[in-house]
């Protein structure tokens, strides 16, 4: 670790408070006891002097638990347990007693071995694993001369912004555009979209329409007062008689045909074409800002911008990271009532208007006679004539430099979709493309649940290699464990004993049901099937393995995506 530094999960909000209570007030157990639970019930007045070890002014805190947003630590449910078993730590093992119990010596040592040689071995994995990013916040500190060694990236963002903005306003922290509605035909850019009959029904609150005309014209009528009223489809016909249904939301666009599986030919190729950094590029080039922030934050954001840009040509990696971290955290950002940058039309302004862009350019692909295969928030593919692509994508171009973005394009030899979140696609390069589903290599706080299926499927799709071999092959133990944690109102059972509420296992021919009980009657973990417990990683493979488990989860899959062949039977 780092010499001054004092590395934790989560001491911020516990760790740094209680040592800096213990060394200033040099308490009784019993006076710890009280004052650590009015930590852990956030009773802030107690405890606010004893913050961010104030006591210790040669000592820094770093704390890794906080390079997760708070929103992301509590939709995820990461732990430093959590943590571990994604970096392959070889035990998963709980505080072995009730933190209310009164231990005895021997209790007393073995919770400190627990600590000092579990939480601690997990800690500097994770330390290993976030190296590169800890760096990176002292590099911003230096130069940029703002604290933020423990923040998240969006934190970071807002602190970098507020520096540069701070001359311009007083008191900026608290400082917000409220609306009680928007006008949409204030924000709307000027698309062409081809004039047709004006024809839509509402299902189920949705708004679905023939037509991206009919869209366009309702939109520009409509005045919101938050955004979840925007709720629209437009159902688009393909060249080759295939259906498109485009869903327009919050969060984006979702489109896809319905045929799932496309592979290039000799007279037809896969185009993939993604507008780079789509939201900031609205926000820099048509002054989508914050209006009680304007002209100064457009400025500010467009200097970052092209900052960012002559960084990454001139391999200046702190300032293409710093660049990068403030354009892709700041728009987002917009649309949270608690952000200084908070105004929610500049937020509907930029993600209506580029989901309005994508179907702009999709209505005239499919006028030159383009199939759109999917469609999604910054993007599209397309299923083109080879003979073509020259023509199309000068036609895309030229739509880019009127609503002033930049496509990015790229070719599939085949691309396969169990729906537009879940799809894996190869590029005529053979690089490997994978979302959802398919991805196995995950970013740290994810889950790193049954990895086997995700490798299988990627052998099968891209290999050709079926998933019974490919499974049956593997000798990785954890690409097939799962892991659970279940709430302390449960207690959990196994093999007709109680065991820790976390616990790592695979899917076993000889195992036991993993149960939990929270009044008379127990509930299965994993319906239908025995399990092994594996919180202790071994050096042999084990013989128990339910192969047939993980084949059939992988089999779901790809039935769902290329239909059930009853050979297999």
């Amino acid at each position: 670790f780092l010499s001054g530094y004092l590395v934790s999960f989560n001491g911020a909000d516990y760790d740094d408070i209680i040592l800096s209570y213990w060394y200033q007030e040099n308490p009784s157990l019993q006076e710890l006891k009280v004052f650590s639970d009015s930590v852990i019930q956030r009773n802030e007045e107690a405890y606010k002097y004893y913050k961010w070890l104030r006591c210790f002014p040669s000592l820094r805190s770093i704390d890794l638990f906080r390079y997760w947003s708070k929103m992301l630590r509590l939709s995820k449910k990461i732990s430093l347990k959590s943590l571990g078993i994604q970096l392959g730590y070889h035990t998963v093992q709980e505080l072995p007693y009730h933190h209310t119990t009164v231990l005895t010596e021997d209790q007393m040592e073995e919770v400190k071995y627990y600590n000092y040689e579990h939480d601690l071995n997990i800690l500097k994995l994770l330390y290993e694993a976030l190296k590169d990013k800890v760096a990176l916040r002292f590099q911003v500190e230096e130069q940029f001369k703002i604290k933020c060694i423990s923040d998240d990236a969006p934190k970071i963002a807002l602190k970098l912004l507020e520096k540069d903005l701070s001359p311009y306003f007083d008191n900026i922290r608290d400082l917000r555009t409220y609306r009680t509605e928007i006008k949409l035909a204030d924000i709307l850019l000027d698309y062409e979209f081809t004039e047709a009959p004006m024809l839509y029904k509402i299902d189920k609150g949705v708004v679905v329409c023939s037509n991206y005309y009919t869209m366009y014209q309702l939109l520009k009528q409509q005045t919101i007062k938050t955004t979840k009223e925007l709720a629209y489809s437009v159902i688009l016909h393909n060249p080759n008689g295939i259906y498109i249904r485009c869903d327009h939301g919050t969060g984006g666009i979702h489109g896809i045909t319905s045929q799932k599986v496309w592979k290039e030919n000799e007279e037809y190729n896969i185009i993939t074409a993604d507008i780079g950094s789509m939201y900031p590029t609205l926000a820099c080039n048509w002054n989508f800002e914050p209006a009680h922030l304007a002209p100064h934050f457009s400025k500010i954001f467009k200097y970052h911008r092209d900052r960012r840009l002559k960084a990454k040509r001139e391999g200046d990696q702190l300032n293409n990271e710093v660049g990068k971290l403030i354009l892709n955290s700041t728009v987002g950002m917009f649309n949270n009532e608690y952000c200084f940058v908070n105004d929610s039309q500049a937020n509907v302004s930029i993600t209506l208007n580029g989901q309005l862009f994508i179907g702009f350019c999709s209505e005239k692909l499919i006028e030159s006679g383009v199939t759109i295969i999917a469609q999604n928030t910054d993007g599209m593919e397309l299923w083109c004539k080879r003979s073509e692509n020259e023509q199309v994508i000068q036609m895309l171009n030229s739509f880019a430099d009127q609503y002033r973005m930049e496509w990015e394009y790229d070719y599939y030899s085949q691309i396969s979709y169990m729906n537009i979140n879940n799809y894996i696609a190869k590029t005529t390069e053979g690089k490997i493309k994978q979302k959802g589903v398919f991805v196995y290599k995950k970013p740290l706080g994810d889950s790193v649940d049954e990895l086997i299926v995700p490798k299988a499927l990627e052998a099968y799709f891209i290999n050709k290699v079926r998933p019974e071999v490919f499974i049956k092959a593997h000798t990785d133990i954890k690409d097939f464990c799962l892991s659970k944690k279940i709430s302390k109102d449960y207690s959990v059972f196994w093999m007709n004993q109680k065991v820790q509420n976390l616990n790592r296992f695979y899917v076993s021919k000889k195992g036991a049901y993993l149960y939990k009980k929270k009044s008379r009657n127990l509930e299965h973990v994993l319906k239908g099937y025995a399990v092994q417990l594996y919180n202790n990683l071994r050096p042999e493979f084990p013989t128990d393995i339910n192969y047939d488990y993980y084949i059939k989860k992988t089999w779901e899959i790809i039935w769902e995506i290329e239909g059930t062949n009853l050979t297999l039977f």
